[in-house]
């Protein structure tokens, strides 16, 4: 009987052995599923999330801003005035940094509009210095904003001459040579040397150049002018 007894508890204890080893195993693998389900979800979750922010990003940066007679951008340069000029550049320009200051020049002051992002200036506007409220011109002066004619900071005015034959320079008193159209509103500062006609030349007169004068300059500045 006692062999009996002890056979039947031994077969107890095994199986209760057994069955807490499968519950055991059962209970590893569940951790296991669960902790990888976390893993991919977390994952998944984070890559979303950076998807999000790239686009965000890649929305508010444009790669390219096209300046037109009327636009910058989306923005309307004729209805710009001293009223809305801030709105208007924060809702066309949601990435870039806004600066209010004072202009300088040989006349009064006047109140400035710079446009920057990542520490560079993209542009920036000059308000009429007697009157606060009229914008006078835009100053462009990053590659970022190409202009209708195919124009940019640093091409050459060979190139843009192919396309806009009707440009005229001048030089003025701080020996800054311009390119301008009496039909448009968009200029170019040019940079580098100019041919004058003659040793004589005193660089104290504002005067017109011709085009082979301005051979090989490049374009400074684009400028809208109202």
């Amino acid at each position: 009987m006692k062999k009996v007894l002890l056979v039947i508890c031994s077969i107890s204890v095994l199986g209760f052995l057994g069955f807490w080893v499968v519950e055991m195993y059962h209970f590893t693998e569940g951790v296991k599923q669960d902790i990888q389900q976390r893993k991919e979800f977390n994952d998944q979750n984070a890559f979303e999330h950076l998807i999000v922010i790239q686009d965000s990003i890649e929305f508010k940066v444009p790669k390219e801003v096209l300046l037109t007679e009327a636009k910058l951008g989306n923005t309307a340069l004729d209805e710009l005035h001293g009223m809305n000029i801030k709105t208007s550049l924060k809702i066309g320009f949601p990435a870039f940094e806004i600066k209010e200051t004072i202009g300088q020049q040989d006349g009064p002051e006047f109140k400035l509009y710079q446009l920057n992002y990542m520490n560079e200036e993209i542009f920036f506007i000059s308000m009429d210095c007697y009157d606060s409220m009229l914008v006078q011109d835009i100053w462009i002066r990053s590659s970022m904003i190409k202009d209708e004619y195919g124009s940019f900071v640093g091409i050459s005015i060979d190139s843009i001459l192919a396309k806009r034959t009707d440009l005229k320079f001048n030089l003025d008193l701080h020996h800054n040579v311009y390119a301008s159209s009496r039909n448009s509103k968009i200029q170019y500062r040019l940079i580098g040397e100019f041919k004058v006609i003659n040793d004589s030349f005193s660089g104290t007169e504002d005067l017109n150049l011709e085009n082979w004068q301005i051979e090989g300059m490049k374009v400074e500045y684009i400028i809208w002018r109202k």
